[in-house]
């Protein structure tokens, strides 16, 4: 689910229209790391993400990249280069996870390897 959610951001930042959009919600507490907005594209409230600058206001205009469908839009100042550490990461704990269920078949748990040092 992460991965989907890490490859569909990436997605729209990467081949999304730029637009300016309107802020017009914000969420959660106004600082970081929790402060989020929703900006306004044809019609609908679409959610934009965090906002790190607290001088926002309702009504500003905030640069965002926009695919049609999607369930986000993603800011422009948003590096796309953060999305490989995501996959990384994720990568990571795929292989962890894989190893430890084909231990477990075994009927081996994390513990006996431990007690084995």
């Amino acid at each position: 689910m992460s991965f989907y959610f890490t490859y569909s951001d990436r997605n729209i930042r990467v081949n999304g229209t730029l637009i300016k959009a309107p802020i017009v919600e914000f969420y959660g507490r106004i600082s970081r790391p929790n402060g989020g907005c929703y900006v306004l594209i044809n019609g609908m409230k679409i959610n934009a993400g965090k906002i790190d600058n607290l001088n926002y206001s309702l009504g500003d205009s905030i640069l965002v990249r926009y695919i049609p469908g999607e369930y986000c839009v993603v800011q422009e100042r948003v590096n796309p280069y953060r999305y490989y550490l995501y996959f990384t990461l994720e990568a990571i704990l795929l292989i962890i996870g894989a190893v430890l269920i084909n231990e477990s078949f075994k009927g081996k748990s994390i513990w006996e390897y431990k007690s084995r040092n």
